[in-house]
């Protein structure tokens, strides 16, 4: 409980720097983490991705298989290192948009300026991609599940506008993740339940 209160402390402090400095802040959010006795809580960070319905996204993903099962399912990738990061941007150049910020949100480029060698020494990202029909939604990750082999992110829709926006939308949630947590993982997914 003690690291939870330290680490929440930690980024709150490090949103304030953030904000403080005069540049767009990076939102950082602390979801709700079910069966977490050996593992530490993900810092998460919303930045903008560009709208996109090219069936690629799925390509790299940990979780393409569950698509053709649920259509619930947002594609999730895991990334240990510079170049994995770097290769996924290569090859999703042209279906995400990497360099553009949108209202709150900073640019994936502008978030991932610290995932160098040295972050990548001890840290992982799960990388989660939400599209949206309104750019007025807003979204974030509410639970992480985890039980023995299968990891579980669940994104939900935080806002109800009255009026649906200008166009559609699409958003990048990354999940800084210690290398030590989720060992045994063989099984990722991601979802986004409909609203009833």
């Amino acid at each position: 409980m003690t690291k939870r209160v330290f680490l929440f402390g930690l980024i709150l402090i490090l949103a304030i720097l953030l904000v403080g400095c005069g540049e767009k802040a990076v939102s950082v959010q602390t979801p709700d983490v079910s069966n977490t006795d050996h593992q530490t809580m993900p810092a998460i960070v919303t930045t903008w991705a560009g709208f996109t319905t090219d069936k690629a996204i799925w390509k790299g993903s940990l979780n393409q298989d569950r698509k053709l099962i649920n259509d619930q399912s947002l594609p999730i990738y895991r990334f240990d290192s510079v170049s994995d990061l770097e290769r996924f941007k290569s090859e999703h150049s042209g279906i995400y948009d990497f360099e553009s910020s949108f209202q709150e949100a900073p640019s994936f480029d502008e978030a991932a300026v610290n995932y160098d060698d040295d972050f990548f020494s001890a840290h992982a990202i799960l990388l989660i991609y939400k599209g949206s029909g309104s750019d007025n939604l807003r979204y974030e990750v509410k639970d992480i599940q985890f039980d023995d082999s299968r990891l579980l992110v669940t994104v939900v829709q935080t806002n109800y506008p009255k009026e649906a926006g200008d166009g559609y939308a699409g958003w990048f949630f990354i999940l800084e993740i210690n290398k030590t947590d989720y060992p045994d993982c063989s099984s990722y997914d991601a979802l986004s339940p409909y609203l009833l």
